[in-house]
């Protein structure tokens, strides 16, 4: 049994190269908390907290609190399994990202103190963990800024790549054209954050299909509660169709599947924690549904420890695990690293191996 002996945040906090401008908010810097959790015998385990408010329920001031709480609630005691976890963290009142930095600490800790890689408690003993290749994100922006990023994306051999849009559809067509002239044979993931119309929608993948564009997937493409939407756009635009806002819970991966709601799934550890999503990735695939494993703007410590569970479960239509590239500097040591679109994971290394300081 891991007896916590000490849960503590450390500000993690790093400007980006270029505003994160999507639908509804935009981010100029990351101000996540890192969780640094000590078991008794002294092995550390890292966690992130993602907060992209109102995206996440927390803002930084929350996070922090949410960390000491679990703390108090927390150190001095066993915990011997994740369900453990995950019912005393719901208890505590924490929403889903502080969860989820909390949750990556202790499985990260447990992986080290039984000298197993992540992937590899994910998943079980045996085999080599699969290989993760990332799309990368293009926020909203000048399409000038936007063929600037796609032509040094192509360069670097990014294949997918992942376009903001949901705003003006006319200036949202023209960025993503912009991004065409630079890399033609780029598989694109258009996400709206909920922000077009399922008429837009359509007038969209029309025109930019009639252009020659490759659409792999339309991520959460009309808000929320327009499900009836949701699925009319799954039936009827010809490519894979992801609930992201609309699915944050194991209970709206049933719904969706049951109503065919959309064609895939966008699991973001930070909307529900770590075991929940696991939960849902197993779920949705049991339901025949496509899957995505995203992030919210995170460093290489949060995407990092997705990059193993992407490692162990295999099989996604899309991995978004791009937001370090984002990022002015890394704040974090050793763990998976990006060569290009490819995360390198090392089988001999505990844990997720990334650390910060």
């Amino acid at each position: 049994m891991a007896i916590v002996s000490k849960i503590e945040p450390v500000p993690l906090q790093v400007e980006l190269v270029d505003p994160f401008v999507i639908a509804s908010t935009r981010l100029d810097r990351v101000d996540n908390v890192a969780v640094k959790l000590v078991v008794r015998d002294g092995t550390t385990g890292w966690g992130e907290v993602a907060t992209l408010h109102p995206v996440t329920a927390e803002t930084y001031d929350d996070a922090l609190g949410a960390v000491r709480a679990a703390a108090d609630a927390l150190c001095g005691t066993g915990v011997d399994r994740a369900e453990a976890l995950a019912e005393r963290l719901a208890d505590l009142g924490l929403h889903g990202a502080s969860r989820c930095g909390i949750e990556q600490a202790w499985w990260d800790a447990v992986a080290r103190e039984t000298g197993v890689p992540l992937f590899r408690r994910i998943a079980g003993e045996g085999g080599a963990p699969s290989a993760v290749t990332t799309d990368v994100t293009l926020p909203i922006c000048a399409p000038e800024r936007a063929r600037e990023l796609a032509a040094g994306y192509r360069e670097r051999g990014f294949e997918t790549l992942k376009v903001k849009v949901g705003g003006e559809l006319a200036a949202d067509l023209e960025r993503v054209l912009a991004v065409l002239s630079a890399h033609p044979m780029a598989a694109l993931v258009l996400d709206a954050n909920e922000g077009w119309s399922v008429e837009q929608t359509l007038e969209a993948v029309r025109a930019l299909r009639e252009r020659g564009a490759r659409i792999a997937m339309l991520e959460q493409p009309v808000p929320r509660a327009d499900l009836e939407g949701l699925a009319r756009l799954t039936r009827e635009a010809g490519t894979l169709v992801a609930a992201d806002e609309a699915c944050r819970t194991l209970d709206d991966v049933r719904r969706i599947a049951r109503h065919r709601q959309a064609s895939a799934v966008n699991v973001k550890l930070a909307k529900c924690g770590v075991l929940e999503g696991l939960q849902m990735l197993r779920e949705a695939r049991r339901h025949g549904l496509a899957t995505m494993i995203g992030a919210m703007v995170e460093t290489r410590l949060g995407t990092g420890f997705s990059a193993h569970v992407a490692a162990a479960l295999g099989g996604f239509a899309v991995v978004d695990l791009d937001t370090s590239l984002l990022l002015q500097r890394d704040p974090i040591t050793g763990g998976p690293a990006l060569d290009g679109p490819r995360w390198r994971i090392d089988p001999t290394v505990t844990g997720h191996g990334g650390g910060v300081g």
